[in-house]
């Protein structure tokens, strides 16, 4: 009795855990082709980001280290990708470009998250709480150390700044004796 009752539930675990994944293949499949769901993007370069942003444009500004679109989910809420070693890079060639890494956007209503690869919009599943946290913590560790790395670069500069000035003030003293 007591194996037929393990056999049992241990069927039901695997039937529970089945069907879940199932359930999320199918939501994460209606949430990709979900209605008003961009598949695609184009790049424009600009100066600097334009009041009005027209769906199913990437804005690269180079000058401000920024690229900015409107969510392709259709939900209208505009996204700012910094862009860094420590938050997002983009790659690009002719009229075809790529972000990355992924784009979550964990604040907004819609919480979407997709990957930008070659003009295409890869949707993806999205993340559950805990895996949220763990992404904005690495987010933030690796921003953290970009800052760092910045500010040791601003030392040296400025030791070297000093340095050479030192140089040049015992070269004047030199000259006076």
């Amino acid at each position: 009795m007591e194996a037929t009752s393990r056999l049992l539930l241990r069927h039901f675990q695997v039937l529970r855990i089945v069907v879940r994944g199932q359930l999320r293949h199918y939501l994460s499949e209606a949430m990709r082709t979900g209605p008003g769901r961009l598949s695609s993007i184009r790049p424009e370069f600009v100066d600097s980001a334009p009041l009005n942003l027209s769906p199913g444009v990437l804005y690269i500004s180079e000058r401000f280290k920024t690229a900015l679109h409107l969510c392709p989910c259709g939900c209208g809420e505009k996204v700012i990708t910094p862009l860094s070693p420590a938050r997002w890079q983009v790659s690009y060639s002719a009229s075809v470009v790529s972000l990355y890494p992924s784009v979550g956007n964990w604040d907004y209503a819609c919480r979407s998250h997709y990957f930008i690869r070659r003009n295409q919009i890869v949707w993806c599943d999205q993340f559950a709480p805990h895996e949220i946290a763990r992404v904005k913590e690495r987010d933030r560790r690796a921003l953290d150390g970009e800052m760092a790395a910045r500010n040791r670069i601003k030392r040296i500069a400025s030791c070297e700044w000093m340095l050479d000035s030192l140089s040049k003030l015992r070269e004047w003293l030199r000259s006076l004796w």
